[in-house]
C-alpha cells in the first residue's frame, strides 16, 4: 500500500493530518456508493469494446514512439 508521502511527496508536514483526514473521508464516500456493494467480477480485454481496445493499443504505440 502506498503511503501519503508516496502519493504527495511535496506535502508539508503541517498539512499531512488534514490530507489524511480528507483521504479517509473520500474512502468512506467511495465505499458508501451503491456500486461499491456489487460483487467483484474479473474482466479481461475480451469483455471490452473492440474500438476501445484498438484505441488503447494505438495509445500504447504512441507512448512507445514519443516517450
Amino acid at each position: 500500500m502506498h503511503t501519503l508521502q508516496d502519493l504527495y511527496p511535496d506535502i508539508p508536514k503541517a498539512e499531512k493530518a488534514k490530507a489524511v483526514t480528507k483521504l479517509k473521508e473520500m474512502l468512506v464516500w467511495i465505499e458508501s456508493l451503491p456500486i461499491s456493494k456489487l460483487p467483484y467480477v474479473e474482466m479481461g480485454f475480451d469483455a471490452l469494446d473492440i474500438n476501445l481496445v484498438k484505441k488503447l493499443q494505438g495509445h500504447n504505440e504512441y507512448i512507445r514512439k514519443f516517450y
